[in-house]
C-alpha cells in the first residue's frame, strides 16, 4: 500500500507504523502529473539494518537564461556560473551516480538541498528528468537549499514544490519514524537573500524541534537533515558570516539536550567530511557533510559522490558509513559517462 508524507510536531508513538511499513489508508506522493509516483513503498531489504543513501548539492544549471529572469539576484548567480561553477560541476556524472544509488539497494534516498543553481523552473525540470532513474523505484525525500529559493519570487510562488511535487515535505519540521528506533527530522532553513546566503530556521520551527525530540531516549537514534551546517568546519574555521546558519547556536542548544545519538546530515559547503563529537556537549552527535556529488575539486577529481548509511536495529550499535567516490570516469560520445567506484567504509 502507498505511503503518505505527513508532518507532526510531536514525537509519534513508538508502536505506530514506520516509514517502510504498509499503511492501510494513505496516498503516495507524486513528483509529476503522470500516474507514475516518484516513490514506491519499499519494505526494508535487510532484517536488521535500514540503509539510507544521501546526496548533497547537485546545482543543476542552465547557461542561457532569458534576460528578464536576470532582474534579481539571479544575475550574480549566472555570473558565478559562467566564471567558475560550470567548469567544476559536471552534469554528465549525475545519471551514473543515480544508477549506482539503485545498485546499493537503499531503503530511502535523501537530498539535502541546492538541487538547482538559481531556482529556475527549467532547472527544476532538469532535476525531475534526472530523478526519473529512481522514479517509482526508491522512496525519495528532499529539502530546499538556499539556491532552490534564490529569489523572493521562487519562495513566494513555491517554485520548487510546484515543479517537484511529492518530493518535499508539506510542512516543517518533518518528523518521521524510519524503524522501531531510528527517527528522521527534516528542517527547512532556506530563504531568499538579496546579497547573502544566510539560512534561518526560525523560532516556530525551533520550538517544534524541541518538542519533537523531547521524548527521545538513549535507546533511540535521530537522523537530522538540514541544508546548512550548524558547526564550524573540521579545520576550525567557521562558515563565513554571509553563508552561515544564523540561528545555529539555538539549534545546537536544543540538540545538546537530546538524549538520543544524532547524525546531522547537510551540504552547503562543497567539501565532504564526517566529524564525531564536534563540540562540547555534542559528544552524542556525528556531523556528516555529504558534499556536492558532481563537483570536481582537489581531492575529488571525478566528483564527490554520495554517502550510504547503514542504521542498525539498535541505535546503540555502530552505524556503517560508506562514501561512494568516483575513482575513474570514462566519457562516451553521447555525452554520458561510466564510473568506476571506490567504497570508503567507516563505522561509528
Amino acid at each position: 500500500m502507498p505511503l503518505s508524507v505527513r508532518t507532526v510536531t510531536t514525537c509519534p508513538d513508538r508502536n505506530k507504523q514506520h516509514l517502510f511499513s504498509e499503511c492501510e489508508s494513505a496516498t503516495l506522493p507524486r513528483m509529476s502529473e503522470s500516474s507514475q509516483p516518484l516513490t514506491a513503498p519499499l519494505a526494508r531489504q535487510r532484517e536488521d539494518t535500514t540503509r539510507v543513501a544521501v546526496m548533497g548539492d547537485l546545482h543543476m544549471y542552465r547557461l542561457w537564461v532569458p534576460p528578464w529572469r536576470l532582474l534579481s539576484k539571479r544575475l550574480l548567480g549566472q555570473i558565478n556560473l559562467w566564471w567558475d561553477r560550470r567548469k567544476t560541476f559536471d552534469r554528465r556524472l549525475l545519471a551514473p551516480m543515480l544508477r549506482h544509488v539503485l545498485d546499493i539497494s537503499p531503503d530511502l534516498f535523501l537530498l539535502t538541498g541546492d538541487v538547482t543553481m538559481t531556482s529556475l523552473r527549467q532547472e527544476f525540470h532538469d532535476v525531475r528528468d534526472a530523478l526519473a532513474i529512481v522514479d517509482g523505484r526508491l522512496p525519495t525525500l528532499a529539502i530546499a537549499g538556499n539556491h532552490d529559493r534564490y529569489t523572493a519570487f521562487s519562495k513566494r510562488r513555491r517554485i520548487m514544490e510546484k515543479h517537484l511535487p511529492g518530493l518535499l515535505p508539506e510542512a516543517y519540521p518533518f518528523f518521521r519514524q524510519l524503524s522501531p528506533r531510528w527517527k528522521l527530522l527534516a528542517i527547512d532553513a532556506a530563504m531568499p537573500r538579496l546579497l547573502t546566503a544566510r539560512g534561518v530556521i526560525g523560532k516556530v520551527q525551533l520550538d517544534a524541534i524541541d518538542e519533537c525530540i523531547a521524548s527521545l531516549t538513549a535507546e533511540d537514534g535521530l537522523i537530522i537533515m538540514c541544508h546548512y551546517p550548524a558547526i564550524p568546519k573540521p579545520d576550525g574555521s567557521g562558515t563565513g558570516w554571509n553563508h552561515r546558519l544564523a540561528d545555529a547556536p539555538a539549534l545546537l542548544d536544543i540538540l545538546r539536550k537530546c538524549a538520543a545519538p544524532i547524525i546531522y546530515l547537510h551540504g552547503h559547503v562543497h567539501k565532504p567530511w564526517r566529524v564525531e563529537k564536534p563540540l562540547e556537549g555534542l559528544e552524542h552527535m556525528i556531523d556528516l557533510n555529504v558534499g556536492a556529488p558532481i563537483m570536481r575539486r582537489t581531492g575529488y577529481p571525478h566528483g564527490q559522490g554520495f554517502w550510504q548509511l547503514d542504521l542498525p536495529e539498535s541505535a546503540q550499535e555502530a552505524v556503517g558509513f560508506t562514501h561512494h567516490v568516483p575513482r575513474e570516469v570514462v566519457y562516451d560520445n553521447a555525452d554520458g559517462a561510466t564510473i568506476q567506484w571506490e567504497a570508503r567504509r567507516e563505522t561509528a
